[in-house]
């Protein structure tokens, strides 16, 4: 059921002799710890190996679940985010803070063309 570790890999196409990882589904391939079982003498533990099957099938459908999960995420974080873009693209370009009458927008004006002159003026001394 389980290979060994040393004779896992299988060589790469270019027959530079280098290992590849077999990603078939294998146990040892997909784990960083194989499992241990206790020895029976016709084979494993029986009961363990179910036990852990079970197990192995619980994280992957909750790895699944997961991914579900993350997958709706992302395609609802997606459609706000075209939304937010086509609302900022109906935006006018030059937008008021907050709204001013004109009076005090002319004189808002008026001191920002005298801060330009007073500056360019500083710059020139």
């Amino acid at each position: 059921m389980f290979r060994n570790a040393d004779a896992g890999g299988e060589v790469a196409e270019g027959g530079s002799g280098e290992a590849r990882p077999n990603y078939a589904g294998d146990l040892d391939d997909l784990l960083g710890i194989r499992p241990v079982f206790r020895v029976r003498p016709r084979g494993y533990d029986r009961l363990q190996v179910d036990n852990y099957a079970a197990w192995a099938e619980s994280e992957l459908a909750g790895a699944r679940r997961e991914v579900d999960h993350l997958l709706s995420r992302f395609g609802a974080c997606s459609a706000e985010l075209e939304i937010s873009r086509r609302l900022l693209a109906e935006v006018p370009q030059r937008r008021d803070v907050f709204p001013v009458s004109d009076r005090v927008e002319e004189m808002l004006r008026l001191a920002s063309d005298e801060a330009a002159a007073l500056a360019e003026a500083g710059a020139e001394e």
